[in-house]
C-alpha cells in the first residue's frame, strides 16, 4: 500500500465548490460519520488480527464487537439523497466483513475469516473513502471554511486511520509467513505518522497548514507527541527484528489505545459542529473559541 507525502495530501484535498444537494442530516454530521467509518474498517481488521495472534484475545473480542456495532450504527445514521448511492455500495462491500466478524465473535477459528476480511478490505476502504470525499465536498460547499482548515482536519482524521494501520501491520509481523512488503509498509507508515504529527504541531505554511494557536489544541498535540515517543520504539523494534512477539504486541496495543484516544480528542476539537446563519459548518477551535 502506498502512503502519501504531505505534499500529495495537499494536492489530494481538492474540495471544489458545488451546489449542495438535498440531505436530512447536516453535511458536517455526514462528514463526521464518514470519517468514523474510515477508522472503524482498520480497527476491525487490527482487532481480528490480535485475536488470531492470541494477544489479549478477550479484550480484543470486546473491542471487535464494539467496532462492529459502531460501524453498523454509523452507516445507518448516514442519510440523505446525496449519500444513498454511497451507503448502498458500502453496505454491499461490508457484507464479507460483517459475516467474518460475526463468526469470529461466535468463537470460530479466526484465521480463515481474517483471510476473507483481507480480500474484501480494499474494496470496502475504497467505498468508504469515496463517501468521505463526497461528504467533504458537500460540506465545504455549504460551509464557511477555508481550504487550509479542511486540509488540517483531513490530516487529523488520517492520523486515526494510520494508528490502526500500524497496529494491524505490527500484528501481521507476528506471522511466520509475513512478507517483506508488510515490514516496508510499517516502516513507511511510521514516517508518515511522525511527519503528519509534526505538520499539525508546527504547521507547514507552504501547503497551507498553520500551527495551532489555541492552548487546548497545543496541549492535545503535545500529549500525542509524548504518547508517540513511547510507542515509536516498540514499532521500530518490530521493524528491525522483522517479526513481532506476543509480549511486544501486548505492550503495543495499550500504547495504541492511548494514542488513539488523544487523536480522537484532536479530531473532536477540529470537527466541532457550529450553527451559524442557518448553516452547519465545522470551525477549528482556534477560530471558533477564543
Amino acid at each position: 500500500m502506498n502512503y502519501p507525502t504531505l505534499t500529495s495530501l495537499a494536492l489530494m484535498t481538492t474540495f471544489v465548490g458545488a451546489a449542495p444537494p438535498a440531505f436530512a442530516q447536516t453535511p458536517a454530521e455526514n462528514m463526521a460519520k464518514a470519517g468514523e467509518l474510515r477508522v472503524l474498517v482498520h480497527e476491525a481488521a487490527a482487532s481480528a488480527c490480535m485475536i488470531d495472534a492470541g494477544v489479549a484475545a478477550d479484550v480484543e473480542m470486546q473491542a471487535l464487537a464494539a467496532t462492529h456495532r459502531k460501524f453498523t450504527e454509523a452507516l445507518s445514521e448516514l442519510n440523505g439523497t446525496d449519500v444513498a448511492q454511497f451507503t448502498a455500495t458500502i453496505e454491499a462491500k461490508w457484507m464479507p466483513f460483517d459475516e467474518a466478524i460475526s463468526m469470529i465473535l461466535a468463537g470460530d477459528d479466526p484465521t480463515g475469516y481474517i483471510d476473507n476480511m483481507n480480500r474484501a478490505k480494499g474494496a470496502l476502504e475504497f467505498a468508504v473513502l469515496s463517501l468521505h470525499d463526497h461528504t467533504s465536498i458537500t460540506y465545504q460547499a455549504t460551509a464557511d471554511i477555508s481550504m487550509s482548515d479542511m486540509l488540517t482536519l483531513d490530516l487529523a482524521e488520517r492520523q486515526e486511520v494510520i494508528i490502526q494501520q500500524m497496529k494491524l501491520m505490527a500484528c501481521e509481523m507476528s506471522s511466520p509467513t509475513v512478507s517483506a512488503d508488510t515490514r516496508d509498509a510499517l516502516q513507511d507508515t511510521i514516517a508518515v505518522y511522525e511527519t503528519s504529527l509534526a505538520a499539525l504541531t508546527d504547521g507547514v505554511p507552504e501547503i497551507g497548514i498553520a500551527a495551532p494557536e489555541s492552548y487546548l489544541t497545543q496541549q492535545v498535540l503535545a500529549a500525542s507527541a509524548y504518547d508517540w515517543q513511547g510507542m515509536k520504539p516498540s514499532l521500530e523494534a518490530i521493524v528491525e527484528a522483522r517479526t513481532a512477539t506476543r509480549a511486544q504486541l501486548s505492550g503495543l496495543r495499550w500504547r495504541v489505545n492511548g494514542l488513539d484516544a488523544r487523536t480522537a480528542d484532536l479530531v473532536d476539537i477540529y470537527l466541532a459542529p457550529v450553527v451559524a446563519e442557518d448553516k452547519s459548518r465545522v470551525a477549528l477551535l482556534d477560530s471558533a473559541t477564543q
